[in-house]
């Protein structure tokens, strides 16, 4: 195709190809079906992301296992002058002068008010909790009834807002504001409703729950890498990741800014997408983050709830994907209703090698196959 592809930015990579209408025989390190109309044409430019052009800060990165999209977030993180944090959930990221924190060594309150109104906080928690053990909505109700009421007995009136800096409860304490109502209780039904609660509450009342030893402010002054791989439990693992995600809200709420600043790296998104508080938390970030100059990207080895993220991405990288459906999703989304791009797309993404991925230029002109630079 006739065009300029030189680019301004952070360069990251090289361009092995363009997908083009073309009569020439395809001459890239990928083979298609050369009867194709479509051909993946070679050019010889650098690769560079210009974060000043894009829609949005946001990236969505999809590949197997071994396909490179951990070593393209370490080098996006190496090359950018922005502070970056990483949701490390299997350990795997070092990089030269950034602060790694094991995560399972701190400890966190996700009662906190993140400068947000007593009763919003009561809810959101409850919406979290509900979330991840599937609560009905008549205990869901309850508790958030419950979490209002541990604030208000430490002092912490949702009508005054001069209270809201007072330390918040803790589960321990919705615990024991549980066993009281039970010992106060008048019918059988009452004190099982509060039951109800109390394998959940007592699950969530360990030490790591107990306190805030992390400065959350330090997580977007400073780079850091938040080590989740020694986290024992799932669920304990979710409620740090959503309550990190709500501190870093709240924060990012209080500046604006005209360029990217912040990168938050989030490694293996379906962990947190998969639950409705997250994604609604998540969505909320990811819409509202470039006016505070915050940018997330989303890494996943298939394309199961990141659909509307893909679509809504200022950049997404398909990197090698086997998987029958997510191939026709992302030929799909590139090609659109060209058949013929589809399937030149569909015998691609299948077959591209380690550290290689399909991208589209910004304004979407183009469809590009970019071999990522080695990390550092």
């Amino acid at each position: 195709p006739k065009g300029n592809f030189s680019m301004q930015g952070i360069c990251v990579g090289k361009l092995l190809g363009v997908l083009s209408k073309s009569s020439f025989i395809d001459s890239s390190a990928i083979k298609v079906n050369t009867a194709r109309r479509y051909k993946w044409i070679n050019v010889k430019a650098d690769y560079c992301i210009d974060f000043s052009r894009t829609k949005n800060y946001n990236i969505v990165i999809i590949g197997t296992s071994g396909s490179g999209k951990s070593s393209f977030a370490k080098l996006l993180a190496s090359r950018l002058n922005v502070k970056v944090l990483v949701f490390d959930v299997h350990g795997e990221y070092y990089l030269n002068n950034i602060k790694r924190i094991d995560v399972s060594q701190v400890s966190l309150n996700p009662l906190s008010l993140f400068n947000r109104n007593p009763r919003e906080r009561a809810l959101e928690v409850s919406y979290m909790i509900k979330s991840l053990f599937n609560l009905g909505n008549i205990q869901t109700i309850e508790l958030t009834n419950l979490l209002i009421e541990a604030y208000m007995e430490k002092g912490i009136d949702p009508d005054d807002p001069s209270t809201w800096l007072n330390p918040p409860p803790t589960f321990r304490d919705v615990l024991l504001l549980i066993e009281r109502h039970k010992k106060t209780a008048l019918t059988t039904e009452e004190i099982n409703r509060y039951q109800s609660l109390v394998p959940y509450l007592q699950y969530l009342s360990s030490t790591i729950f107990s306190s805030n030893s992390l400065d959350l402010s330090m997580l977007i002054n400073e780079s850091i890498i938040l080590d989740f791989s020694r986290i024992p439990t799932n669920e304990v693992k979710y409620v740090i990741m959503e309550t990190i995600l709500k501190s870093i809200q709240s924060y990012m709420y209080l500046r604006k800014s005209p360029k990217l600043e912040n990168l938050v790296i989030i490694d293996e998104a379906p962990f947190i997408l998969s639950k409705d508080s997250g994604k609604q938390l998540v969505e909320r970030l990811l819409a509202e983050g470039r006016k505070f100059g915050f940018g997330f990207l989303l890494i996943s080895q298939n394309v199961e709830y990141l659909k509307e993220f893909i679509a809504n991405a200022g950049l997404f990288f398909a990197f090698n994907i086997v998987e029958p459906g997510d191939i026709d999703y992302v030929s799909k989304f590139f090609g659109g209703s060209d058949l013929e791009m589809y399937y030149t797309l569909y015998e691609t993404l299948p077959k591209l090698p380690r550290g290689v991925s399909v991208t589209r230029d910004l304004l979407g002109r183009f469809i590009y196959l970019v071999q990522f630079y080695e990390e550092g």
